[in-house]
C-alpha cells in the first residue's frame, strides 16, 4: 500500500514552463473530480437544502478556463471551432427567446450554464492528462470503488428513512420507491451511475494492460477492485448504472479483439464467466435489489416498458416536440432555473423527462435538433477515436469509457443535472483525448510500433 501511495503522491519534475502549466491544469482537473465525487455527500449529509453547493465543482472548472486563457493552454482543433459555433448558435437563440418571450434572465443564464459551461473542459484538460496524471486518475478510481461498494451495500440494506439514504433536500428517500437505489457519495442516482461506469472502464482497461504496465501490480488488489466495481452498480438498484457498465464491458470486449492477443481475450472471457459470481454476491448482499432488478430485466411487463422507453429515448426528439423555431426557452425545463419555486421539478415534466426531447422543446426545432445531433455524432466520433487509440497500442481504458459515455450523450441526461452529469462526461472525454494525444506522440516517436505486432501470439 505504501508503494501505491508513493505512486499517487509522487510529483514529476517540473523544470520547464510547459511542465508547470501541465501540473497546474492537472491539479484543477483532480480538484474538479474530487468535488464532483463528494459534493453530493456534502449536500445531503452536511448542508441539506443548500442548493448553491451544487455549483461547487464549477470553481476549479472556472479557474481552469481562466488559466487556460491566460497561459494559452487550449487544444486548438476542429473541436474548438465546432464548440464555438455551437455555443454561438445556442446563445443567439437564448437571447432571442429572452427578448421575444420575455423570459427571466435567471432561466436563460441557468440554461446556458447547463448547455455550454462544461464543454470547454474537453479542450483545456486533455493537454494536461499525460501518462502520469492519467495513471493517477485510474488508481484513484480503482481504490475508491472499494469503500464506495461498502457504502452502497449499506445504503441498499438500510431503511428508506435512514440517515445514510437522505436526499440533498434533507429528507428521506421517497416513500414511493420500490427499492432503495444506492447513490454512494452522490445525491442522485444518475451521477452515481456515470461514476460507476467510469470506474468499471478503469478496471476493465487495467486487466487489458500487460502486467508490467498496470497501475496496480498486485493481482489480488486488482481482483478486489474488480469485484467492488461490479458490486457498486449491481447493488445500486438502478438500471442506468447497470446499462452504462454493461456498455463498458462491451467496450472492453471490443478492445480485447482490437489488441488481438490471446491473453486479452482470455481475460475478457474469464471476466464474462465470472459475472454469475458477481450476480450471486449481489443476491446475498442485497436480496431485495436482486429481486427487483431481476424482475425489471426479465418480466414481460418491464421488458415491454424498457423497449418502449428505449425507443422514445432513441427517436422521441424527432417526433414528439412540436415544430417551433423559437422554442419554449432554454432552461425552462431545468429544475435549477426556478430557484425558490416549490414546484420547480414540475417544469421538467411539463416538457419531458427525456433530455433530448426537452432540449428540442426548449431550444426550438432547428437549434435544439442541431444541439442533439452534435451530442450524438460527437459520441460516435469518440468511439472511433478510442478505437484508433487502442489500435495504436494506447490506453485500452478509453474504449470502454467511450462506449459508456456515448449512451449518456445520446440517450440519457446531460443538461437537467449538468453539474453531476455533463461535468462527469466531460471529465471522461478529457481522459480519452489525453490518451489520444499521448498515443499520437508515441507513434511519432516510434512509427513502426503503431500496431501490435504480436497479434494472437
Amino acid at each position: 500500500m505504501s508503494t501505491l501511495l508513493q505512486a499517487v503522491l509522487a510529483k514529476p519534475d517540473c523544470q520547464t514552463k510547459e511542465d508547470r502549466q501541465i501540473r497546474m491544469m492537472a491539479r484543477l482537473f483532480f480538484a474538479t473530480f474530487w468535488l464532483i465525487f463528494f459534493v453530493g455527500a456534502i449536500r445531503k449529509w452536511m448542508f441539506p437544502s443548500m442548493n448553491i453547493l451544487y455549483l461547487l465543482q464549477d470553481v476549479p472548472i472556472g479557474l481552469a478556463y481562466l488559466y487556460a486563457f491566460w497561459a494559452g493552454f487550449v487544444r486548438r482543433s476542429v473541436l474548438l471551432w465546432g464548440c464555438v459555433l455551437l455555443a454561438a448558435l445556442v446563445m443567439l437563440q437564448a437571447f432571442s427567446q429572452m427578448l421575444i418571450l420575455e423570459l427571466s434572465p435567471v432561466v436563460i443564464l441557468v440554461g446556458l450554464h447547463h448547455y455550454l459551461f462544461y464543454i470547454p473542459m474537453m479542450l483545456v484538460f486533455p493537454l494536461a492528462l499525460e501518462d502520469f496524471y492519467r495513471r493517477k486518475f485510474i488508481l484513484w478510481n480503482l481504490l475508491l470503488v472499494i469503500p464506495v461498494s461498502v457504502l452502497a451495500a449499506f445504503q441498499t440494506t438500510s431503511p428508506k428513512d435512514a440517515f445514510i439514504n437522505l436526499t440533498a433536500g434533507g429528507e428521506a428517500m421517497s416513500a414511493g420507491v420500490d427499492v432503495i437505489r444506492a447513490t454512494g457519495t452522490f445525491n442522485f442516482t444518475i451521477g452515481y451511475a456515470i461514476w460507476t461506469a467510469i470506474a468499471a472502464s478503469m478496471v476493465i482497461g487495467e486487466w487489458l494492460q500487460p502486467q508490467g504496465e498496470r497501475v496496480i501490480q498486485s493481482r489480488v488488489l486488482l481482483a478486489l477492485s474488480t469485484f467492488c466495481a461490479f458490486l457498486c452498480f449491481l447493488v445500486s438498484g438502478e438500471r442506468t448504472a447497470i446499462l452504462l457498465s454493461a456498455l463498458a464491458v462491451m467496450g472492453g470486449i471490443l478492445a480485447a479483439i482490437l489488441k488481438g492477443s490471446k491473453r486479452s481475450l482470455m481475460i475478457i472471457g474469464a471476466g464474462i464467466v465470472a459475472i454469475p459470481l458477481f450476480v450471486g454476491a449481489t443476491a446475498i448482499i442485497a436480496p431485495q435489489e436482486y429481486v427487483v432488478i431481476t424482475d425489471r430485466f426479465t418480466s414481460d411487463r418491464n421488458v415491454d416498458e424498457a423497449q418502449g422507453r428505449t425507443m422514445t429515448l432513441a427517436t422521441g426528439f424527432l417526433v414528439q416536440p412540436p415544430v417551433s423555431l423559437l422554442g419554449a426557452g432554454i432552461g425552462m425545463g431545468i429544475d435549477a432555473a426556478h430557484p425558490g419555486d416549490p414546484m420547480a421539478n414540475v417544469y421538467t415534466y411539463k416538457y419531458s423527462e427525456y433530455d433530448t426531447i426537452r432540449i428540442v422543446m426548449e431550444a426550438g426545432s432547428v437549434v435544439g435538433l442541431l444541439y442533439v445531433a452534435a451530442r450524438i455524432f460527437f459520441g460516435l466520433g469518440m468511439i472511433f477515436l478510442a478505437v484508433v487509440v487502442v489500435r495504436r497500442n494506447g490506453s485500452p481504458h478509453v474504449l470502454p469509457l467511450a462506449m459508456a459515455m456515448f449512451a449518456q450523450c445520446y440517450l440519457l441526461d446531460l443538461t437537467r443535472f449538468g453539474p453531476a452529469t455533463f461535468a462527469q462526461v466531460a471529465l471522461a472525454y478529457a481522459f480519452v483525448f489525453g490518451a489520444e494525444i499521448s498515443s499520437r506522440r508515441q507513434v511519432e516517436l516510434q512509427p513502426d510500433a503503431m500496431f501490435n505486432q504480436t497479434r494472437f501470439a
